[in-house]
């Protein structure tokens, strides 16, 4: 059984929709990341499942048991959601392990058994032997951990962290997502993360839903998002992506470059005018000028693991430009031929209206 269903979700802010008709779910022990850009929804689906909105529309079940939908709507507090906000938000005034055990059930746990669930979760986030630190003595990395610890200590059925990791260092960022990530798996804890990070939602994540004003326009395994997503905007969204035109004629589609097997044979009829998707990663170095693509360097940006090049190929074949990534420590100059093949199946999707 799915631990979280949304259903037909709406939810609008005056005149401004803000979730259309959003359906989800996910199963117990998963991780769900909810990626899109501001202003996408992202925060408000967030917000309506822990109970800080209430939707318009639709229904949210946790367990099979039902939080919201015409004629039910339960409180935040009984929801057994931990939730983990975009900056931490520790009690300034509380010392670490106040701030732990601040949601633990004092009627029906001892002092003892608070403080052994506190340790508990220390040791969990490793963060053992700062119980009594105050927040401000803490780096925004330890403040996260200890948020998270907080979400965690009272057992909670669904785990919501908004972008968790937003307010911190790209190294700082990397480094905690991995932890968190682990954190996390060794409790079988389910969890939905929202982010606006492509990177972050693909590492991180078992399943990926990708939103857009309001509506959830594609959901699935991370693998699935990057190498077949729903659309181009999807496409251009989720990485780097080379848009080219072609025509299908059967399994493949004739463009500039060759003609490019498809992942999506059979969706197309020959004939068809498409716009094809290739990663740039699908560009590969090859030492032949012969059957290969030539072109010429315009930029290359050094990533160390990686530099991602953008070439544009001859004139003869449509001067069009493409993103090109090439793996090891390698550097091109503007100017500097090169000569390309393609690996892999590429993409398509249909021409826009005026497309040729």
């Amino acid at each position: 059984m799915d631990k979280l269903v949304v259903n037909n979700l709406s939810k609008s802010f005056a005149e401004v929709q803000a979730l259309k008709a959003v359906d989800l779910s996910l199963a117990e022990g998963k991780v769900l990341a909810v990626l899109g850009p501001s202003g996408c929804g992202k925060t408000t689906l967030l917000r309506c499942i822990a109970g800080f909105e209430i939707p318009e529309s639709g229904s949210i079940q946790v367990d099979g048991a039902t939080l919201f939908d015409s004629q039910r709507f339960v409180k935040p507090e009984r929801r057994k959601i931990g939730y983990v906000p975009q900056h931490g938000v520790l009690f300034p005034h509380l010392t670490v392990a106040k701030n732990i055990g601040f949601g633990l059930p004092k009627r029906t746990m001892s002092t003892e058994q608070i403080r052994h669930r506190v340790e508990e979760m220390l040791e969990l986030v490793g963060m053992v032997g700062l119980a009594s630190r105050m927040p401000h003595e803490l780096s925004g990395g330890q403040q996260q951990r200890i948020a998270l610890a907080r979400a965690l200590a009272p057992s909670p059925a669904l785990v919501l962290l908004d972008e968790p990791f937003s307010a911190l260092d790209a190294g700082l960022r990397q480094s905690l997502r991995e932890e968190v990530k682990n954190t996390l798996n060794s409790i079988n804890a389910t969890a939905i993360i929202v982010t606006h990070d492509q990177e972050e939602a693909l590492s991180m994540a078992d399943s990926v839903a990708v939103m857009r004003e309001g509506e959830c326009i594609q959901m699935a395994d991370p693998v699935t998002i990057y190498r077949h997503p729903a659309d181009l905007k999807v496409a251009t969204f989720v990485g780097e992506a080379s848009l080219i035109q072609g025509r299908v004629t059967g399994a493949h589609a004739d463009t500039q470059i060759g003609s490019l097997p498809l992942a999506q044979a059979g969706l197309f009829r020959p004939g068809d005018t498409v716009t094809v998707m290739l990663r740039p990663e699908q560009f590969v170095l090859s030492n032949a000028a012969q059957d290969t693509i030539s072109a010429q360097v315009l930029k290359s940006v050094y990533c160390g693991h990686s530099t991602l090049v953008e070439v544009q190929i001859s004139a003869a074949l449509g001067n069009e430009k493409l993103q090109v990534r090439l793996h090891g420590a390698q550097q091109f100059q503007p100017g500097e031929s090169l000569h390309l093949q393609v690996q892999g199946q590429a993409m398509a999707y249909a021409a826009e209206p005026g497309e040729k």
